[in-house]
């Protein structure tokens, strides 16, 4: 199963990102509006989930310190936060690039290169949507009373 939550994401973001690039699914163009208000969502992201980390980490509440002790969801917890973080300052910042690049005086005659970066962009945020469904569920389980059995 540990094999399956940590590979797993990756590989469909790569497997889709692959799909993308060889049946043309959408084209920069198609997606570049897109691609832009990426930025502004990756950066909610990446702040909230960082916030959240640091209030989970720095916090000496009753619910807190109740919360790390249920060590299992809480190591959970830790894992998928920081690599959510992650994936999404990584995603923020190349669709800012490739967002921004004005690619038709940058590579005029050349559209593999193009479709490639497209490519990589939805396989990225595939795999980023992958990881904050697996977050999520791991912080309802955690924050979830442990005398509550529905």
């Amino acid at each position: 199963m540990k094999i399956i939550e940590r590979c797993g994401p990756p590989l469909l973001g790569v497997l889709v990102g692959y799909l993308f690039f060889k049946y043309s699914i959408m084209s920069y163009s198609d997606c570049n509006e897109f691609i832009k208000q990426f930025t502004t969502i990756g950066t909610c992201a990446f702040g909230f989930l960082l916030t959240l980390f640091g209030l989970i980490i720095q916090s000496n509440s009753d619910v807190i310190t109740e919360i790390r002790e249920r060590k299992i969801p809480y190591r959970r917890f830790i894992f998928y936060n920081r690599r959510v973080v992650f994936i999404s300052l990584l995603l923020t910042v190349y669709s800012y690039i490739i967002g921004y690049l004005n690619w038709d005086n940058l590579l005029p005659s050349n559209n593999m290169i193009v479709s490639v970066v497209t490519s990589i962009f939805w396989g990225g945020f595939i795999w980023f949507l992958i990881e904050i469904i697996y977050f999520l569920i791991v912080f309802y389980i955690l924050i979830q009373d442990k005398n509550d059995t529905v």
